[in-house]
């Protein structure tokens, strides 16, 4: 069962640290660029082609910098969180995973987006941060809709979404650019327990 607990983001504000087993999601800290960016650089060609285009300077500090502004500013409005996916012995940096945008009102529902360094796939590490992202969204924000979209040919990121109870919901046409080039994504949503029943959490 994951838990979470209080931290401190690199950049003031108080975060929240979710720990699940083997594995922690702590907020990203500006001390962990070397580490992001190696494995970015490492990983480029199995990274690359399954994200939103990379910027010119995508790897660069000044890059990195500004995505941590946008994530403390989700943040502090309660509109996502980011995670850096870190083993929870010695804070080794695994990958990333993030719920955003988060919509409240009538919605009440986020978006899950998560990737993984290979050299710890087929590990459960990506499994396990979902299930802890998945606790946090339903029992702590008390959302009732966590969708997330997967290439249709990433099957492990489907076998992990599978794994965690999400439904395969059907194919968003042309939704996002990735490596320069307009690409289908399948759907998947998980629905809180309490809202439908046996269908959800």
């Amino acid at each position: 069962m994951a838990r979470w607990l209080s931290s401190m983001s690199g950049w003031g504000p108080a975060g929240i640290t979710l720990v699940n087993g083997a594995v922690t999601l702590r907020p990203p800290l500006k001390t962990d660029f070397e580490a992001w960016q190696a494995v970015m650089t490492r990983d480029r060609d199995v990274l690359a082609p399954r994200q939103p285009t990379w910027p010119d300077d995508h790897l660069s500090l000044a890059s990195y910098r500004r995505r941590l502004r946008v994530y403390d500013a989700e943040r502090e409005q309660s509109r996502g969180f980011a995670f850096h996916i870190v083993a929870t012995e010695d804070d080794r940096f695994l990958g990333v995973l993030r719920i955003a945008p988060i919509h409240y009102g009538a919605a009440q529902s986020g978006t899950l987006g998560y990737w993984v360094e290979r050299e710890s796939w087929g590990q459960g590490i990506a499994t396990q941060s979902v299930a802890a992202a998945v606790s946090f969204v339903f029992k702590q924000l008390q959302l009732a809709r966590l969708d997330a979209h997967c290439l249709p040919d990433n099957i492990a990121s489907r076998r992990v979404l599978e794994k965690n109870g999400f439904q395969e919901e059907g194919t968003l046409r042309s939704f996002l650019e990735i490596n320069k080039v307009r690409k289908d994504h399948i759907l998947y949503g998980r629905v809180a327990q309490s809202v439908h029943g046996s269908g959800g959490q």
